[in-house]
């Protein structure tokens, strides 16, 4: 009975809205770094969960223009996060690109310089 809150908020953290969306998307937009950590104890997974639109989690981040320290912690946690394709084909510095400060495009490609040279579904 001790893990019962612990299985439920785990359970929780992986519910699925009509978008695929799950809370954990919406809190990669805007949360204090002790909540992401905290999350990421209950629910490692969380990170890898797509939303209808294959996007995932990191990307909801980096589209909110989200604190570098906190997109850190979220990359550290999924790497693959930088060049996995949404299903339009784009990765997250292909979308962030267009309107985010230049020093998180500089997290990005230290972190996956690889990310670079993905081509969009544009080409």
């Amino acid at each position: 009975m001790k893990n019962l809150p612990t299985r439920m908020a785990k359970n929780a953290l992986m519910i699925r809205d009509t978008w695929s969306v799950t809370p954990f998307h919406i809190v990669a937009t805007n949360t204090p770094r002790s909540v992401i950590d905290r999350i990421l104890s209950l629910a490692a997974n969380a990170v890898r969960v797509k939303d209808i639109a294959g996007n995932l989690p990191f990307r909801y981040a980096a589209d909110c223009n989200f604190d570098v320290d906190d997109m850190k912690l979220l990359v550290n946690a999924y790497q693959e996060a930088m060049v996995e394709k949404n299903k339009y084909g784009r990765i997250p510095l292909h979308d962030v690109a267009w309107n985010t400060p230049y020093y998180r495009i500089d997290l990005m490609l230290a972190t996956a310089p690889n990310a670079a040279c993905v081509k969009n579904s544009d080409g």
